[in-house]
């Protein structure tokens, strides 16, 4: 409701519909980030090469002096040591670097000198230095240029523990936050209201808002552990399986259609299904992963093993008529290599399949090595029979008959009592198909062959392992891997914080952000190998620390000195997702199905879209037909994924497209988006719904019922001022329908969803509209 008391004198009930646009638009304006001048910045004691150097080097240099051969000018690269220490040109005493000597430096007298035929970046580059970042390349000089490893190379090291933080730390977390903290000049904020918190926690691992049962009981139970017990009753709920499947659908691509031009529907819910039930039973891991990247390699794979190597399959597939057979295998080959490189090694492996990577240490041969992996499947990158029957399975494929579904694979939800499931799967062919490094990635332009391995620049496959997938997944969880622990935890970190420690999880090489705290980043990705790889304890632990339970409100020191909330003196604002809007405004308004698990649903989306948009090719994706019943409430996880035209509300309010693997949503903020919520027909059936609910149980008076319906979407009472300034609307719009019978009568017949004729028509009316107008508010869309 921060947005109506910022904007309360322009309040104008004629102007409603425009305001709440308005409010929606000013969720997350209010902490934008202020840009420094860094010309100011005071130069570290110590210049660390990672965390100073590093980023300039790549920034700046590596275009033309970086891991790529084909560009690298003047003999020149910094990108290893070797290169960066060698003499230049044919005199042995010319080098570009001096430890301990600036002046002889030829890189610090580059970077200084007013010639424009000499100065380094050159002018045509468009790229220049601040005077900062100058000296701080002359200050590493004179300390010697100590020269380090790529930092997310490097193995984790178990860290000291700082001793700051002593009686407001609650757990090692804390300690590492407090010493950041205490560096810039900040103090922790105090424990934040408890219907705050739980409504944190439950959106965090559920998804969902808490009930009001929920919030009531949390509230009431005075218990020591009653935090404990909160975090353990949402941890082992179906509702955060769902939650954690719903990032993993993002990761894994998923979709209900092949993709392309005629876009046509197949059968992978299943699968899915698996994922669910995989994180209910809270699979660790590297299990998880191991039997998603090779459970067909494990031996004697069970049917379950092989379901989840659907991971593999979520790609899109070809039936169009006249493309090249290989051309598109090759597509697939790459889609999976590159998913590897983004889910598991935060890597952007795709940079280096035309050439060798611009910025990491990725060879194109590292990366058709790596690709090399994938490329032994008994797969056509043309399928015809898509056209045909959607329930046909691309092969390699397996069948589940219905006898399996009642008494093996039982989590999967058969709730058309299908006789049996196909599903595509991995699986290696008999003979090994050889793999060549591609010129410029073409399909057919062979050059020199490869086998499979990983990047040179990161440890070897264990010894004894498989040179296969198998061997792959065990390289991937091996204590000696930099990468995978670092990967995994700093994406359960963003998950309860917005942002992860390290700010652009799908590329950990040198043109990714910096860890803002690496201490703590090793401390959990060791401990999370240490502890089984156990995703729910990792969570458990993050969220008993008191730096995740803190007051999420602003004091006027966070933004002068930290606006982007870097150091966690704050708890983080964030919007909800696209799926936790539309769940929860079915959830507050009773409406939500809870059914877990089968086939994909399709509720409402706007009328002749698929026929507008679809490519000619015909099939159940040629037009849409809207579910009936319970399946039109059923959770966001469950809506049917056509790739070329996904759910357009969740597209508007930021879900990716899927069309690649994704493991961070784009953060906009647009009128579509306020416009969605006012007008969407499952809105207003959720405000419909809602208004019927207060109705019945929310009390006998205007406001009682408005403060009702409050406290069922924000989980809060609303304060004086915005139950007045609610209650006001409310009484505006019933005089308004009380002598327009018809206007309300149209206005409620959005949906399926009908209010008994019982009831009057002009308070059903206006109270919808204000039950849309809470869904829209800042304290609805956002948890804070």
């Amino acid at each position: 409701m921060k947005a109506i008391k910022q904007t309360k004198e322009a309040w104008s009930i004629k102007n409603t519909g425009l305001f709440f646009a308005l409010a929606f638009l000013a969720a997350s304006c209010s902490e934008a980030p202020t840009a420094a001048d860094s010309s100011l910045e005071i130069l570290p004691e110590v210049v660390d090469f990672n965390f100073h150097i590093k980023p300039i080097l790549s920034d700046r240099c590596f275009k033309c002096h970086g891991p790529d051969e084909a560009t690298r000018e003047g003999g020149l690269g910094l990108h290893t040591e070797a290169h960066a220490f060698a003499a230049l040109g044919k005199g042995p005493d010319h080098f570009a670097l001096v430890p301990g000597d600036p002046e002889q430096s030829t890189l610090i007298q580059r970077i200084y000198t007013n010639d424009p035929q000499e100065i380094m970046p050159p002018p045509e580059s468009n790229l220049t230095l601040t005077e900062h970042e100058k000296a701080l390349l002359r200050r590493w000089v004179e300390q010697g240029a100590a020269w380090k490893k790529h930092w997310a190379f490097l193995q984790p090291e178990m860290p000291e523990v700082p001793g700051e933080g002593a009686g407001w730390a609650v757990n090692e977390i804390d300690h590492f936050i407090r010493a950041k903290q205490i560096e810039q000049g900040l103090e922790p904020s105090s424990q934040a209201e408890k219907t705050k918190l739980i409504r944190r926690l439950s959106f965090d691992l559920r998804g969902l808002p808490p009930s009001l049962e929920e919030v009531e009981a949390f509230i009431a139970d005075d218990r020591p552990d009653a935090w404990s017990r909160l975090v353990d009753t949402f941890l082992n709920s179906a509702a955060y399986a769902e939650r954690m499947a719903l990032d993993w659908m993002d990761i894994s691509r998923y979709a209900d259609t092949h993709g392309y031009q005629n876009d046509f529907e197949r059968v992978m819910w299943p699968w899915r299904d698996w994922v669910i039930h995989a994180f209910e039973q809270n699979m660790p891991y590297d299990q998880f992963v191991t039997w998603q990247l090779a459970g067909d390699l494990l031996p004697e794979p069970t049917l379950e093993q092989q379901i989840a190597t659907g991971f593999n399959r979520n790609h899109k597939i070809t039936a169009e008529v006249g493309v090249i057979d290989e051309e598109y295998r090759v597509e697939y080959v790459a889609d999976r290599a590159q998913t590897l490189g983004t889910a598991f090694l935060g890597l952007t492996m795709e940079c280096a399949r035309c050439h060798d990577h611009k910025y990491d240490p990725i060879s194109q041969k590292d990366y058709f090595s790596l690709f090399a992996f994938f490329n032994n499947l008994p797969e056509r990158g043309f399928v015809g029979q898509l056209e045909q029957d959607f329930r046909y399975a691309p092969k390699p494929s397996v069948r589940i008959s219905k006898e399996a579904i009642d008494s093996v694979v039982t989590f999967i939800n058969n709730r058309d009592t299908l006789p049996y499931i196909d599903l595509m799967v991995m699986q290696e062919q008999e003979s090994l198909r050889k793999t060549y490094i591609l010129n410029r990635g073409q399909y057919d332009q062979h050059t020199a062959e490869v086998g499979p391995a990983v990047p040179a620049q990161l440890p070897a496959l264990p010894e004894g392992a498989p040179a296969n997938r198998l061997g792959l997944a065990q390289w991937l969880f091996s204590a000696e891997n930099p990468l995978t622990g670092r990967v995994a935890v700093n994406r359960l970190w963003q998950q309860l914080f917005g942002t992860g420690i390290v700010s652009t999880p799908y590329d950990f090489g040198n043109q990714g952000a910096l860890p803002t705290h690496p201490e703590l980043l090793d401390f959990l990705a060791i401990k999370f190998r240490e502890d089984g790889w156990d995703v729910k304890a990792m969570l458990r632990y993050m969220v008993h620390s008191a730096t995740y339970q803190q007051s999420a409100a602003i004091r006027p020191e966070h933004a002068d000195k930290d606006p982007e909330n870097r150091w966690l003196a704050r708890a983080p604002h964030l919007r909800l997702k696209a799926e936790m809007i539309r769940d929860q405004a079915f959830a507050a308004s009773g409406l939500l199905s809870k059914e877990v698990g089968g086939p994909s649903v399709k509720p409402y989306q706007p009328e002749g879209l698929w026929e507008e948009t679809t490519g000619g090719g015909g099939g159940s994706t040629a037009s849409y037909q809207v579910s009936e019943g319970a399946d039109r409430y059923r959770k966001s996880l469950y809506t049917f994924w056509k790739r070329t035209v996904p759910p357009p509300g969740m597209l508007i309010l930021d879900a990716p497209s899927r069309d690649l693997c994704s493991v961070k949503r784009q953060e906009t903020n647009t009128p579509l988006q306020a416009l969605l919520l006012l007008n969407d027909p499952q809105i207003l059936e959720a405000s419909k719904a809602l208004a019927l609910r207060a109705w019945h149980d929310g009390g006998s008076t205007a406001a009682d019922r408005i403060a009702y319906m409050f406290r069922s979407v924000t989980s809060d009472l609303p304060d004086e001022e915005e139950l007045s300034v609610l209650t006001r609307y409310f009484e505006a719009e019933r005089a308004f329908y009380a002598t327009a019978a018809e206007e309300a009568e149209a206005y409620l017949s959005a949906g399926a969803f009908v209010l008994p004729d019982t009831l009057p028509a002009h308070e059903m009316a206006a109270y919808t509209l204000v039950a849309n107008a809470i869904f829209n508010l800042d304290e609805a869309i956002s948890r804070g």
